[in-house]
């Protein structure tokens, strides 16, 4: 069922949503999948919503949007539902994707674009094949949601341009990344689709998933069994739970026992990290997730004066040899000094040349050519 609510009737609860609402966007209320699908006629927010009520409880779906990387909006959207009650048919139980001025992302069915897609229970030759336009040369995210599919079945995203085939998580939320260029055919209108093929269970087992906090970062450590085939692992990680990232990647070794180093050294609050293995025919298998609380791991260096010395102190930058300079007022260099840091927290003790005069003087502090820190110091006496 498809039907209009004027502003009246979406005052409450929903319109709250209004800034919010994306063709794409689907909101979950008690057992119905609400899904919103922008119009251009007029009414709340300057648009009618066309609101799409699904019945029962779980839905069986698959929700496709499509985000810039570090954005959490949804730029557009899809979503197909699975069911005896659909049939393979465009009818009333699809709904029609309007044109956005922006990135356009849809189904196609038959000879129609589609916001929401009704169809048969999945069959393992299925596929679903999508169509974007408008798309700007610059990386997006595809992320997919799956809700309550049946096991026994696999998902792979084609990508034409690139002549690749990535496997999709169907057990919860996935996603990759993918680049538009100058070249046209990576802004391709028929670049994706998503295949269906039966799973084939993989010859690993997943035995353990440990993250610690180390002294350089952040340790992930897994043990598997079975090992067969299998040509490497995944580290993912999220901030969230939710949206997963690949964040390094090691090869399979048939050792059973694999550890991994991050050194991100901006991660703060609780990370969420999963291994991903991928096997030499493709087919993937995510373990279970930790979660570490690594809390506030800020980096930056203060500067400290003393009598006749500069005290530098180090929390968590980068390691490596960092030059230290300053100039006095006509920008003329009375000193420089070189420091080895090796990570962590450290203070660096440098003297200060025994004819420096007091005054104002500028100190830089750069690595590898680049400028990490400048600041004003006041000497008043190097005695």
């Amino acid at each position: 069922m498809i039907f209009f609510i004027n502003k009246k009737k979406l005052a409450g609860t929903l319109k709250n949503f209004c800034n919010d609402i994306n063709t794409g966007k689907i909101m979950r209320v008690k057992s119905l999948i609400v899904f919103f699908s922008i119009v251009s006629l007029p009414g709340l927010c300057g648009v009618n919503n066309i609101v799409y009520h699904i019945p029962g409880s779980p839905a069986t779906l698959i929700s496709t949007n499509i985000y810039e990387p570090n954005n959490v909006n949804a730029m557009d959207g899809n979503v197909v539902v699975f069911g005896d009650a659909y049939n393979n048919a465009v009818d009333n139980g699809d709904a029609v994707h309007f044109n956005n001025p922006g990135v356009n992302f849809a189904i196609l069915k038959g000879t129609n674009f589609l916001a929401i897609e009704t169809r048969q229970p999945i069959g393992t030759n299925d596929t679903i094949f999508y169509r974007m336009w408008n798309m700007q040369q610059k990386t997006y995210r595809m992320e997919f949601v799956s809700e309550n599919i049946a096991p026994g079945i696999s998902a792979a995203v084609e990508d034409s341009y690139l002549g690749s085939s990535t496997p999709i998580d169907l057990n919860g939320t996935d996603s990759m990344n993918f680049t538009v260029n100058a070249d046209p055919a990576s802004a391709s209108f028929t670049r994706f689709r998503l295949v269906f093929s039966p799973s084939v269970p993989l010859p690993v087992t997943f035995i353990s998933l440990n993250v610690n906090k180390v002294l350089k970062g952040i340790d992930i450590s897994w043990e598997v069994a079975d090992e067969i085939n299998i040509q490497q692992y995944e580290v993912q990680r999220s901030s969230d739970g939710r949206r997963f990232e690949k964040a390094g990647m090691v090869l399979a070794n048939a050792l059973n026992k694999y550890s991994w180093l991050d050194d991100n050294n901006s991660l703060t609050g609780t990370i969420f990290y999963r291994i991903k293995s991928i096997s030499i025919a493709g087919e993937i298998k995510f373990t279970n997730i930790a979660i570490i609380n690594i809390g506030n791991n800020v980096s930056d260096i203060s500067v400290i004066t003393n009598a006749g010395h500069i005290i530098l102190k180090f929390v968590n930058e980068e390691k490596g040899v960092y030059d230290v300079y300053s100039t006095d007022v006509q920008g003329r260099r009375v000193f420089k000094y070189k420091i080895d840091y090796q990570g962590g927290n450290s203070l660096q003790v440098m003297s200060l040349p025994p004819t420096l005069q007091a005054g104002i003087y500028s100190l830089l502090i750069t690595r590898a050519g680049k400028l990490k820190k400048i600041q004003q110091v006041l000497i008043n006496s190097n005695k």
